[in-house]
Formats: C-alpha cells, structure tokens, sequence
C-alpha cells in the first residue's frame, strides 16, 4: 500500500492488488470503511472486469459504510489495437484516474 498526498490536499492510498484469488478481502473492506470513497483502476476492459469484482464485493460487504458508489477507471470495452500509441491512449492515465477521484470527491 502506498499513501500520497495530492496538490488539492487530498490524502489518497493505493493498495496494489496483484491478483483476485487468493483476495485479500479483508484489508479492502478495512480500507473502504476507512476511507469512505473507492476508485478501482485497472487495464483490463471495463464491462467484467477486475475492477468489477472489487466493487461487487464492497457492494456485498461494506454498502452502508461507503459515501459514494465505487468508481471504476479502466481500457474502454473495445478490442485492444496493435500500435502501441494508440494502446496508451485507452489504457487507464493520470488523467483519467484524476477525473474520477475529483469527481468521488464531489459525491
């Protein structure tokens, strides 16, 4: 986990999910209680993805503890192109992953 703290005086935690099994349900819902607010980002395509999992299970398992509904920030549900250009600019960015966080935070 990494903690950081952004111009805009927000105070942010990553937590570096490698894989969903084992998942270490736990510190998630430790977390989401915690912080009231998640933005799960990952590569993969938005519709079933990693990031879906992440929410249902908050959804199932910390729903009353959350201020807003979990965000997901992931590559648009499109076949992934051959040039890497142009797979940079699906794949998740500082920009996008701002966009949302800004956008929790009003919530």
């Amino acid at each position: 986990m990494a903690s950081h703290r952004t111009e805009s005086r927000l105070d942010l935690v990553a937590a570096d999910l490698r894989w969903l099994s084992p998942l270490d349900d736990a510190t998630l819902i430790d977390l989401a209680k915690a912080l009231k607010r998640v933005v799960g980002v990952h590569e993969a395509n938005l519709t079933g993805g990693f990031g879906a999992e992440i929410a249902a299970r908050l959804a199932e398992r910390a729903f009353g503890e959350l201020a807003a509904p979990v965000l997901r920030v992931a590559t648009p549900d499109v076949r992934m192109p051959a040039a890497p250009e142009l797979q940079a600019a699906l794949l998740p960015s500082r920009s996008t992953i701002g966009d949302a966080v800004r956008t929790l935070v009003k919530a």
